[in-house]
């Protein structure tokens, strides 16, 4: 009698390979949509990274009482969606103090060695296509924009998304 009570623990064979079957069947309906989020998601990260370093230049121009510019790279988005530029542009950020190696202070150009915050190329299919200030900007020790440079920088994806950041002249960041 004790033989045919015996404790039976485990999966079968057909239970497993039941369990198998559903996970892949879920991963197959899954990955696809997660896959589909990640340009979105590089794009919603470079934004926030740009508003972060942007807000960043201002805190430390009023530090360190000097100039810290903005000096940003567009690129031509003219095939987007369907076509990112590579690579898709970015900004270097740097303190205009003229550095040790014969720069000129407050000529909104890094030149000698003046000393960089931040310097940035976009993510993959991720492209910095347009800037309306007409050249860097940046901000003067007080936290406003240098020469009143107000303006904006679109960041646009290969799936037709864009993020728009606003630069008020009393330097004000907004993101959108």
């Amino acid at each position: 009698m004790n033989r045919l009570h015996r404790n039976r623990s485990g999966f079968s064979l057909i239970e497993l390979v039941f369990t198998v079957v559903i996970i892949g069947i879920t991963a197959s309906i899954a990955v696809p949509n997660i896959l589909a989020r990640v340009p979105n998601m590089r794009l919603k990260s470079a934004a926030r990274d740009l508003y972060s370093n942007i807000m960043k230049a201002k805190v430390e121009a009023v530090k360190r009482n000097q100039n810290v510019v903005i000096a940003i790279t567009a690129v031509n988005c003219a095939g987007l969606p369907n076509n990112v530029p590579v690579p898709g542009g970015g900004y270097t950020i740097f303190v205009d103090d003229g550095g040790s190696g014969g720069g000129i202070a407050g000529n909104n150009i890094q030149d000698g060695n003046e000393f960089t915050l931040a310097s940035v190329v976009m993510p993959a299919h991720v492209a910095l296509c347009t800037e309306t200030f007409g050249g860097n900007t940046g901000f003067v020790s007080s936290g406003l924009l240098i020469n009143n440079n107000i303006g904006s920088i679109t960041l646009n994806n290969d799936k037709g998304r864009s993020h728009k950041l606003n630069i008020t002249i009393a330097g004000g960041v907004s993101l959108q």
